[in-house]
């Protein structure tokens, strides 16, 4: 009987050690949940994206840009990013496509990026993110060869992502440099991995390092 009390004892513990762990802003039902987490919960649109060494991109370089947070009571939830190209840079991409297809038309250019993020337990206002290196693009318009720019678009980026599994600094260059060639290099977005973060109404502002900085609204 003493044996089977110890064991049970010793695995209620273990229990309660383990639900002490867990990150009580990640948790649903938690006061922490309801007072921060369930607040950055859902769909928000970016209203400005600005970069230390670049600037201002909404307008110029996205027409527009979403954040999705979900939550499924996970340690560590889904993200995702959209950042729709500017009309400008749009044209510019598809030119000599739509040389060869005058019916080709491009509604929407649409770089898809995929992660995971959660509230620092420790800093309450702080975001951290990780998220997959290579984004997917999806594209919305008709003509004859719509499919086909859409494929060769991806299959671009994917060559120039490839190349970074060359060992050492020789595919790091590669790679930026097929990103470069590609244009890739300036409408690939760039994240924080940390990034505070205020709430103020239908409004928040997330900010990461080197000035790195959105603002978006519900």
């Amino acid at each position: 009987m003493r044996l089977s009390a110890t064991i049970i004892l010793i695995f209620s513990i273990s229990i309660t050690s383990v639900f002490a762990k867990k990150n009580p802003y990640m948790v649903k039902g938690t006061e922490e949940y309801k007072n921060v987490t369930e607040k950055v919960i859902g769909n928000w649109e970016i209203t400005s994206y600005v970069r230390n060494d670049r600037g201002e991109q909404i307008s110029d370089i996205y027409k527009k840009a979403t954040l999705e947070l979900l939550f499924d009571n996970n340690k560590r939830n889904n993200v995702v990013w959209k950042f729709y190209l500017s009309d400008s840079v749009v044209q510019a991409r598809s030119t000599d496509d739509r040389e060869k297809d005058s019916t080709l038309k491009i509604d929407n250019y649409i770089l898809i990026f995929n992660g995971k993020w959660d509230i620092y337990d420790k800093e309450p206002n702080l975001f951290r993110f990780t998220m997959d290196d290579n984004p997917e693009i999806e594209i919305m318009g008709s003509g004859n060869t719509i499919k086909d720019f859409e494929s060769g678009q991806n299959a671009l980026l994917g060559g120039t992502n490839a190349l970074k599994n060359i060992s050492g600094p020789a595919g790091f260059i590669a790679s930026k440099a097929a990103k470069s060639k590609t244009g890739f290099n300036d409408i690939i977005a760039q994240f924080p991995y940390k990034a505070e973060f205020a709430i103020e109404g239908n409004d928040i502002d997330l900010k990461g390092n080197s000035n790195l900085l959105f603002k978006a609204k519900r």
